[in-house]
């Protein structure tokens, strides 16, 4: 089963699921959380 939360920053939201347990983030993960960052205008 795959949890998720959904995020709300600054009037922004998104849905974050949680992957399996690693040391390592995919790079559309990274650009995903940039982009929902940029979206609520912080820097």
């Amino acid at each position: 089963m795959i949890s998720s939360d959904i995020g709300v920053l600054c009037g922004v939201r998104a849905l974050f699921h949680q992957p399996h347990p690693s040391k390592e983030v995919k790079k559309s993960s990274v650009k995903a959380i940039h982009t929902f960052l940029e979206n609520a205008n912080i820097p």
